[in-house]
């Protein structure tokens, strides 16, 4: 499996930036290539998320399993039946009020040959433009409710 990951520390508190990225319902809204994002059940320990993500030409459409830690962490994983391997992980961790160290890790592997090959050509830039994203969304979210 390949795996890309990012570090940094980020101008906003960790609350916002675990909303976003629980917000996986929004995600089509902001984040590149994911053209609808489905939350299909929800359960204590987690959800389960139906996913559609474009590649120029080629499509995909597959389910998640997101595990949430409230504040802290989100892990999702591609289900284990499906002819793909995805592990995302999202850690925040507060600095003080206003600055989050985030750590962003994406991995991934695929039994269909043309996407196996076309994710990694480019998933060190689909990492940097998911990192951009979540970026821009949180700046966006902070000038949309100031006060909050």
């Amino acid at each position: 499996m390949i795996r890309e990951k990012r570090k940094l520390v980020a101008p906003y508190p960790s609350a916002l930036l675990f909303q976003i990225a629980a917000d996986v319902e929004n995600y089509p809204t902001f984040l590149p290539h994911c053209i609808a994002a489905r939350i299909k059940e929800k359960s204590p320990t987690g959800w389960r998320v139906e996913n559609l993500y474009r590649w120029g030409p080629v499509s995909y459409k597959f389910i998640t399993f997101a595990q949430l830690q409230p504040e802290q962490s989100i892990h999702i994983m591609a289900d284990p039946k499906d002819r793909i391997k995805l592990d995302v992980l999202w850690k925040f961790t507060p600095i003080d009020e206003d600055q989050t160290d985030v750590f962003f890790e994406i991995g991934f592997e695929s039994r269909i040959p043309i996407l196996e090959k076309l994710v990694h050509a480019i998933l060190g830039d689909i990492a940097q433009q998911t990192e951009r994203a979540f970026l821009k969304r949180a700046e966006y979210l902070i000038k949309a409710n100031p006060l909050a």
